[in-house]
């Protein structure tokens, strides 16, 4: 009777906990609840949604840590690592639909001995978040496609979106890879190549035409190390193997931190920016380093920096020029230097200009250590510009937080003056006080006139009148 109990307690855990010892089929939900060490497959046919809850799977048994067969179905959520330490095998093989939501996915660092990519994607798959990562060995982070087109015997397209999720490659790792039969799409997502690797993402592919790389956005970082010789990194690289290559590689947008080291240039190459795109995207050198941006055209903005001058700084034909303009007529409160600059994300500068195709705003602290204005006078503050040898005088609003605006479209040195004049109330009431009171006998005669007057006309109209009777 104990026997039979035990029995039954055994196949019941087995029933709910599933340990696996080889690479084992799952034909329904599955939530785990421990830990595992083998394969899972999903076999063609099942539709399956694969909760992680916390649980680690990790390969060592010469398998795909998961593999999604054709015909299949598989997504993934819940948190949880998932590991391979077998080579020549993947953490993730899909030739199904894989749909990625959460999840740390990566292979352990065993150099050569452990190398393979860590997603193989022969189907149709989504990246929607979680974390992908490669350590040393020789193979790309993701293979997007067939390296062997011959295995693709019903020329089937790999299609991969990434839609989120971070993707960090070291050491000699690869970069992620479009390959023959793949079009991949890249909406967003974090990219972090520090490595002496080619490149973050190639488009490596050529063999059936349709090879295609659109990247819309995302966070793009390539660390370049010095090298003694010259040589080139790629943000994006569309490798072109021949004049026959019809493989595309578009880019929309994105932010890159491209860092490059000495003799060590990074571009983005071979690929078409923006050209599908209403607002197309460029690549950008940023001022004062070695490093580019990618950035569309409507994420560029226009900005203004404002720096104060000391006198002895401005070169003495400058000056000159700005006394000789203002001489007699108003007094100097400070000296700057305005300049225009073409800017990413409010903060990395890849263009100074000297002029505006349009009118702009720049605003400007009312320095405190100004004279005191006397009473009855009111101020009046002017800006002066000098550009190209010429001398403007600018009319400005003064604000209420003791700031002036003023509009311009030129921009080299300006001198803010000041011009302090009697204030309209105080001249208005010496006008008052100027005009004479009337005299009033004098309007007393003038009445006295003016009705003796009138009555002899009175007096010549009646006799008039008597005549003509």
């Amino acid at each position: 009777m104990k026997t039979k109990i035990l029995s039954i307690l055994a196949i019941a855990s087995a029933l709910t906990l599933p340990a696996f010892v080889n690479a084992q089929e799952i034909d329904k939900d599955l939530t785990l609840s421990n830990n595992i060490n083998d394969g899972i497959v999903v076999k063609s046919g099942n539709k399956v949604t694969l909760d992680l809850a916390g649980y680690n799977i990790t390969n060592k048994n010469g398998y795909d840590t998961i593999k999604v067969e054709k015909d299949a179905s598989l997504t993934i959520k819940g948190k949880g690592d998932i590991n391979n330490t077998s080579n020549g095998k993947a953490v993730l093989y899909n030739e199904g639909e894989l749909t990625v939501l959460d999840g740390n996915y990566y292979r352990e660092n065993n150099g050569n001995i452990n190398s393979f990519y860590v997603v193989l994607n022969h189907g149709n798959m989504k990246i929607n978040g979680s974390s992908f990562a490669i350590t040393g060995g020789i193979s790309s982070l993701i293979d997007n496609g067939f390296k062997d087109p011959s295995e693709n015997k019903n020329n089937v397209i790999a299609n991969l979106t990434i839609n989120n999720g971070t993707f960090t490659m070291n050491e000699n790792a690869k970069y992620i890879k479009n390959d023959d039969y793949g079009i991949m799409e890249v909406n967003n997502g974090t990219f972090v190549m520090n490595t002496p690797a080619s490149a973050i993402i190639g488009n490596m592919g050529s063999v059936c035409g349709k090879e295609k790389v659109t990247i819309n956005d995302g966070n793009f970082t390539l660390t370049a190390k010095d090298t003694t010789t010259p040589i080139t990194r790629y943000a994006i690289w569309d490798y072109k193997w021949s004049e026959d290559d019809n493989s595309v590689t578009i880019v929309n947008g994105g932010t890159y931190n491209l860092k490059a080291g000495a003799n060590a240039n990074i571009e983005i190459t071979n690929g078409t920016l923006g050209s599908n795109s209403k607002d197309p995207a460029n690549e950008y050198p940023i001022l004062g380093s070695n490093d580019k941006v990618v950035a569309k055209e409507s994420e560029i903005k226009n900005t203004i920096e404002i720096s104060e001058l000391n006198e002895n700084s401005i070169n003495e034909t400058d000056l000159t020029l700005i006394k000789t303009a203002i001489a007699n007529k108003y007094n100097i409160a400070g000296y700057y230097n305005i300049d225009l600059f073409r800017t990413i994300n409010d903060s990395l500068k890849i263009e100074q200009l000297n002029t505006s195709n349009k009118i702009l705003k720049a605003t400007i602290n009312i320095p405190n250590n100004l004279p005191k204005l006397a009473d009855g006078y009111s101020r009046k503050y002017y800006i002066v510009r000098l550009h190209d040898n010429k001398v403007d005088i600018l009319d400005t609003v003064v604000n209420d937080d003791n700031t002036l605006t003023f509009e311009t479209d030129k921009f080299s040195t300006y001198s803010l003056v000041y011009k302090d004049e009697v204030s309209v109330k105080e001249e208005n009431k010496n006008n008052q006080d100027n005009v004479k009171n009337p005299n009033t006998y004098d309007n007393f005669a003038m009445s006295i006139v003016i009705g003796i007057l009138s009555l002899v006309g009175i007096i010549a109209t009646v006799k008039l009148k008597k005549i003509e009777l």
